[in-house]
């Protein structure tokens, strides 16, 4: 998927970091479950407004600062420099949508790729989020 990074590659990044969530205080967890809950919902609204060929300025908004916020949410679990990196990738590049209008929905057309994409990083933010909640 050569138009944008992954948010899927972030989360499958955080996922490693499962030990170090599960041994924090369960208002930390939590609170950092809730925070990829609001990821993953925005993620798939993404997804959903892009099968419709309509614009998600506003939620693309949104994910750029949970990107910003992530540093701080993570704090403790992730490096500096890490959660840095990870913020920077989670809002990833999305074509204009005069590039989606050229393209008719058919097998390997590049705006289903992109629905699917941001639907998988919204299923594994969901998943980071159930998993936090019932580490002990």
């Amino acid at each position: 998927m050569g138009w944008f990074i992954s948010a899927l590659e972030v989360a499958h990044r955080l996922a490693t970091l499962n030990e170090k969530m599960s041994a924090l205080d369960t208002t930390r967890r939590e609170a950092i479950a809730t925070y990829f809950e609001a990821v993953s919902g925005t993620l798939l609204r993404i997804s959903e407004t892009i099968e419709r060929k309509e614009r998600a300025d506003f939620l693309l908004g949104k994910l750029e600062i949970y990107g910003a916020e992530l540093p701080q949410i993570c704090e403790g679990v992730l490096g500096a420099e890490e959660a840095q990196k990870l913020a920077k990738e989670l809002p990833f590049y999305y074509p204009p949508i005069d590039l989606l209008e050229l393209h008719q929905p058919n097998e390997g057309d590049f705006s289903i790729d992109l629905v699917a994409a941001y639907a998988r990083s919204a299923g594994a933010f969901q998943a980071l989020a159930d998993t936090i909640r019932v580490k002990k």
